[in-house]
């Protein structure tokens, strides 16, 4: 799993080794001293101000690191003994979300860990959670079985249930427009489509 930091100088990477190493674009050197997730990576975020690394991994623990010094700021058990597929960061770098191999989704507090919002149930693996850009809303998509849903991150209500089979296990299938009424999802047969959230 890869992501940009805000700066667009420096990228972050995860995967099987368990490390979380920065690299800075321009040269591709690393950046300071790896971070020790603990186990494989499946997915990694960064919040919008740049502040806040957010990874999900195959122990089931989500951990945040502080994105400059690289120092772990809270880490907590998210989904049972199951792999953590999907993590995302709020706009406002508040709450985390999350998306699980226990066929459900959750949100989180990115300072404590404590959970917020669900589990939301679905009917196979969540391979991706998004926060729509004003934060209102959460993206979810299962992989291997045809669903992409949207939820209000205030109550969990379940506003959008779509049959489309997403392209890939990792978050990379959905994508918000920025004013949060249209939702982009990549389905395996090659086609993008646009949901309009507005209408339902």
């Amino acid at each position: 799993s890869v992501a940009f930091l805000v700066d667009g100088k420096h990228v972050v990477s995860g995967g099987r080794e368990g490390k979380i190493r920065r690299w800075r674009v321009e040269d591709g050197e690393e950046v300071g001293m790896p971070m020790d997730a603990g186990n494989s990576v499946c997915n990694i975020a960064v919040s919008r101000d740049g502040k806040w690394i957010v990874s999900g991994t195959k122990s089931s623990l989500v951990r945040v690191w502080n994105a400059e010094s690289h120092e772990k700021v809270t880490a907590f058990k998210g989904h049972s003994d199951y792999n953590v597929c999907a993590v995302d960061v709020s706009p406002d770098g508040t709450r985390i979300a999350t998306g699980s191999d226990d066929k459900t989704a959750c949100v989180w507090s990115l300072s404590t860990g404590q959970r917020l919002l669900g589990p939301l149930e679905h009917n196979y693996s969540v391979a991706a959670a998004k926060f729509s850009p004003d934060g209102s809303l959460i993206a979810t998509a299962t992989w291997r079985r045809d669903s992409v849903r949207v939820y209000g991150t205030q109550n969990g209500r379940l506003l959008v249930d779509v049959p489309i089979q997403v392209n890939s296990p990792l978050n990379t299938s959905l994508a918000w427009a920025t004013d949060s009424k249209q939702l982009f999802a990549l389905s395996r047969d090659g086609n993008i489509h646009c949901l309009d959230v507005s209408t339902g």
